[in-house]
């Protein structure tokens, strides 16, 4: 794909050209939808009547004190308990894979190797109340181990720094609690957010095309735009992590749309690998693609799209890709934007990033 230059970029966005919708197509627009988990709690009794007391004492919020509140991660399937995870002693100890950085809104696997084969898993927060169990819905095996995965969708809410903790059961044994902790990364904010995340440090890249051909990438990472009224819309790629393997160790990439920008029609979402910088480990990755905060229901592909570079997966060597994850439609519609009222500040790519560029070329 040809790399789209700035100036014609910033006309197509800020004069509002006019794109086919998918809708035209007879294409499904865009569907919001949630993964909320089961609450094993009973049906709630019926609200009382209202306190005489003029100055009850406040009630706590959920969403403060619970993992389950909507601040955190919810994770697909699963059944929200309260109180404290399940822990003992029996079996072997877990070995759990995981991206120790978080951006919000994104999906962070757990991949879990372990020597015995359970039948549930238990997911909680160190410090905040209440705890999921997890029922793998794939199970495979690489020599002697059993390898399960569990997605964690974290809110677009989410701003803290947390310990994971995950244990695991078989009847009655439960393992030993593993932990890690997850730093949470700030990022730019956006209507639109296409979020990539991966489990190690490779040179794993993001590239999104809009509906009107741009494609936003390492090598067109757009930028912040100053508008009329003061605000700051932004659109363009936020991070471009482990660039040419000078590893950052952050193993997430997203692309950020303002609502100001975002297009009426269909867009491409890619994941490449530019560079395998530990060729003898695979790489899990996932895409997460959430519009005003919600997961938008894909054309083709899933959402989160998940997938694996094996040990030795060779990078891409040119600028046309074979790796497809997503294709989703939005439908919404601009006003247009008069361009000699805004101001571009275009993205500052890191000296690995130029790099990498040059590379390319």
């Amino acid at each position: 794909m040809k790399t789209k230059i700035l100036i014609f970029a910033a006309v197509v966005l800020l004069l509002g050209i006019a794109i086919p919708s998918c809708l035209e197509r007879g294409d499904s627009t865009i569907v919001l939808e949630g993964g909320a988990a089961r609450n094993d709690e009973p049906a709630p009794e019926p609200e009382p009547e209202p306190n005489p007391n003029p100055n009850p004492e406040p009630e706590p919020n959920p969403e403060e004190t619970s993992i389950n509140g909507g601040h955190y991660f919810q994770i697909g399937n699963a059944v929200f308990h309260e109180g404290v995870i399940p822990s003992g002693t029996c079996g072997g100890a877990l070995e759990v894979y995981m991206n120790g950085m978080v951006l919000a809104g994104g999906t962070n696997i757990a991949t879990i190797y372990s020597g015995t084969q359970y039948d549930k898993f238990y997911v909680g927060i160190n410090g905040v109340d209440g705890y999921y169990e997890y029922v793998p819905e794939t199970i495979h095996q690489e020599d002697d181990w059993y390898v399960y995965s569990i997605p964690l969708e974290y809110s677009m809410d989410y701003q803290s720094d947390i310990e994971i903790q995950i244990s695991a059961s078989k009847g009655d044994c439960v393992s030993s609690v593993f932990t890690q902790e997850i730093k949470f990364v700030k990022s730019q904010e956006g209507a639109l957010n296409v979020i990539l995340t991966f489990d190690n440090a490779k040179d794993i890249d993001l590239h999104v095309v809009t509906p009107s051909g741009i494609e936003i990438y390492y090598g067109y990472t757009g930028g912040s735009f100053l508008m009329e009224d003061g605000e700051i819309a932004f659109m363009g790629l936020d991070h471009d992590s482990n660039a040419g393997c000078s590893i950052d160790g952050l193993n997430n990439e997203n692309v950020v749309i303002s609502e100001a920008f975002v297009e009426a029609g269909i867009y491409e979402v890619y994941v490449d690998l530019f560079d395998n910088c530990n060729p003898s480990i695979a790489t899990n990755w996932t895409c997460t693609v959430r519009y005003k905060g919600e997961l938008v229901k894909p054309n083709t592909g899933t959402n989160p799209a998940t997938g694996v570079f094996p040990v030795g997966a060779s990078p891409f060597d040119d600028d046309e890709h074979n790796n497809l994850v997503m294709t989703f439609c939005v439908a919404t519609s601009k006003s247009g934007i008069d361009i000699s009222k805004v101001t571009f500040m275009p993205n500052r790519p890191s000296e690995a990033s130029l790099q990498k560029i040059a590379r390319k070329r």
